[in-house]
């Protein structure tokens, strides 16, 4: 190199030991290069002595960066794929994939975690030192966008079938929403210690409600199988402790022409009952009319 004219090409190797000092633009296979350092059909490699520790090689063939662990066999590379942005892990799989503003973590085999790294799930979000929350927000200032989150089949966007929960921001309302193509799909509420879970509410796609039951027969369905177990409660508890008034109405308008009522309730007396059922004996406080509406 020595002696040689200012920006002729040169042949061979080319060995710095100590400090060196280029004042310009270093080029390899090119003599013109545009960059500090411009390297033409060929890698650039950094590694430590003897090629046999960690290293990172820029290779231009396949438009990549390899990061190699000491073994010579770990680590990944990151790289353009066509016009997506990838990085892939040491065995080859593409691990993160970005493509037209969109970013997709691909996890063959393998799990998600934040805030944890053994992740026992596809996500797994964890924290040590608040609440794990993972928050949905449309971020949008000025425009008012919706809060959803879809649980779908594979593939599907939960227009043809999934469950949706989402808040309305524009009214403050939040919605359930369960979409299936089927005639016997309900939404099903259940607890579980251990074991089989336990079955607690269910409301069928009709509208039928069912406590204690999966197959409700009414609108409002209550079962029990335990003998000390109410059907069915009502009761109002003043600020003072004590009962005053339940009150339970059911009706229906134009039932065979007819508008039809059933209205229980108490006024808050111990000893006034609108309809008293106990052991066996039916007591009704007040006049029974039949076929007249002033007894």
């Amino acid at each position: 190199m020595q002696g040689s004219t200012p920006g002729t090409q040169q042949t061979g190797h080319l060995n710095i030991s100590g400090s060196g000092l280029f004042g310009g633009n270093v080029g390899i296979g090119t003599t013109g290069p545009g960059a500090k350092l411009h390297v033409v059909d060929g890698d650039i490699k950094v590694s430590q002595s003897g090629d046999a520790g960690n290293y990172v090689k820029f290779d231009y063939t396949n438009t990549r960066i390899n990061i190699v662990d000491g073994t010579g066999t770990g680590g990944g590379n990151i790289g353009m794929v066509g016009n997506e942005f990838d990085i892939y892990s040491g065995a080859g799989n593409d691990l993160i994939n970005f493509q037209n503003g969109a970013m997709v973590i691909k996890t063959i085999n393998g799990n998600v975690g934040i805030g944890t790294t053994g992740p026992a799930a596809l996500l797994h979000v964890n924290s040590a030192t608040a609440d794990a929350v993972i928050l949905v927000s449309p971020g949008i200032s000025g425009t008012e966008k919706d809060s959803k989150l879809i649980l779908t089949n594979n593939g599907g966007d939960g227009s043809s079938e999934g469950l949706k929960i989402w808040y309305d921001n524009d009214v403050g309302d939040a919605y359930f929403d369960q979409v299936y193509t089927g005639s016997t799909n309900a939404f099903h509420f259940r607890t579980q210690a251990a074991g089989t879970p336990n079955e607690v509410m269910t409301i069928q796609r009709t509208g039928n409600v069912g406590i204690g039951t999966t197959g409700p027969g009414a609108k409002l369905h209550t079962q029990t199988s335990v003998a000390a177990e109410k059907g069915l409660l009502v009761n109002q508890i003043a600020t003072s402790g004590t009962n005053t008034a339940g009150l339970i109405q059911a009706y229906g308008s134009n039932v065979g022409g007819k508008n039809v009522a059933l209205q229980l309730y108490a006024d808050g007396a111990t000893t006034n009952w609108g309809l008293h059922v106990d052991a066996g004996d039916t007591i009704i406080d007040g006049n029974v009319g039949i076929g007249t509406t002033g007894p």
